[in-house]
């Protein structure tokens, strides 16, 4: 499986995962083991999106 391919996989789980949290993350809730999971998944999507450009560039 290319890289390419492994980081879009990768970044369609996260996604899926930040939705579930979002639902359970209300304006009053502030579950921390719920913001720490959100700060980490978002942390992981912007480290897949430079790559993802970077794949992008060597391409062209």
């Amino acid at each position: 499986m290319s890289e390419l391919k492994k980081l879009l996989e990768r970044k369609k789980f996260l996604e899926g995962e930040k939705e579930a949290i979002k639902k359970y993350m209300g304006h009053d809730e502030h579950d921390k083991n719920l913001e720490k999971e959100w700060e980490a998944i978002n942390n992981e999507l912007k480290e897949i999106e430079l790559k993802l450009e970077e794949l992008k560039a060597k391409e062209n």
